[in-house]
């Protein structure tokens, strides 16, 4: 577990400790996000909020679109991701930092089992799973770094619902995830509206294209890339 540091009670900000509340989105405005792709959200957030290409989903077709249960637990420890199992609501996505650890399965066919049995959307975790003919028998979403076939430990406390770093980015209790078969974006809460009036605007931007593209005509026209290597002043034999 190499490069994971944990604070010990007293020993710095990080404390053991369960918010069983958050703040949850308009539903009107999560079912909005059905209808765009990560690679959508990521565009109208200025190529930003997704997740390490190492987060990848273990189904061969999923999408997961809800709010963030965020757990931070100690590497190959799973005791605070079963609590969260009990806290999640119907349509959460559990978002769980592992510190990256993946050498360690920290969920398997029979958590998912309970989390799609309760309605929960999803677990997006950057550590380890395992049984995967098992979740993808059940049809149950999941993203994971890794994995691995050792089981995981029951011992230490972490933390649910406050900030963590999940593939890389900063996730909040009640920041939207949205993952597809490309990867997982984090959307916060506080720019839902905007971010989703952005990606809507590009998927019919992007449809307009794909009708000029049937014609014959090259996205380097159509984006006047040209202009780009001429201010670059490259020259063309």
């Amino acid at each position: 577990m190499a490069g994971f540091t944990w604070a010990r009670r007293g020993e710095g900000t990080f404390m053991y400790r369960i918010v069983r509340e958050m703040e949850r989105p308009d539903p009107e405005i999560v079912r909005g996000y059905r209808e765009v792709s990560t690679g959508n959200i990521c565009d109208a957030m200025g190529r930003y909020g997704a997740m390490s290409a190492s987060i990848r989903p273990i189904l061969e077709r999923c999408q997961i679109v809800g709010p963030a249960l965020t757990v931070k637990i100690y590497p190959a420890d799973n005791l605070m991701l079963h609590k969260a199992t009990q806290i999640a609501q119907a349509g959460d996505v559990i978002v769980v930092d592992a510190g990256g650890y993946a050498d360690m399965a920290i969920l398997g066919e029979l958590l998912c089992l309970v989390c799609q049995t309760k309605g929960i959307e999803g677990i997006v975790l950057d550590g380890g799973v395992r049984d995967i003919e098992g979740i993808r028998a059940i049809g149950f979403p999941v993203y994971a770094k890794g994995i691995v076939p050792v089981g995981p430990l029951k011992d230490s406390p972490g933390s649910i619902n406050l900030p963590i770093q999940c593939g890389g980015v900063c996730v909040l209790p009640g920041d939207l995830i949205v993952g597809d078969m490309d990867g997982v974006v984090v959307v916060p809460r506080a720019r839902l509206v905007e971010v989703l009036e952005k990606a809507r605007a590009i998927v019919k931007k992007e449809e307009q294209l794909r009708e000029r593209i049937r014609r014959g005509e090259l996205i380097y026209d159509l984006l006047g890339l040209g202009r780009l290597l001429e201010r670059e002043d490259v020259i063309e034999q």
